[in-house]
């Protein structure tokens, strides 16, 4: 995928299916009328996927810093 690294479509497929669960998983805590416990799976969901997407983030940091003279 025009220069897009192997690695990093595997992470973005990682965290898509996160997300995915993630939401459901929430969807679920709250049509079960424990909307407090669908805003903590949501919000542990998501501290998550930063995880997973960090050192890619860290990556796209110095590349851009990289190209700043």
């Amino acid at each position: 995928l025009g220069g897009l690294n192997e690695d990093y479509l595997a992470l973005l497929m990682k965290v898509l299916g996160m997300s995915y669960a993630t939401d459901l998983a929430a969807q679920t805590c709250e049509d079960l009328g424990e909307k407090g416990l669908a805003l903590k799976v949501a919000m542990a969901g998501k501290w998550c996927m930063f995880g997973v997407i960090a050192p890619m983030l860290l990556d796209l940091l110095e590349m851009i810093v990289g190209l700043v003279p």
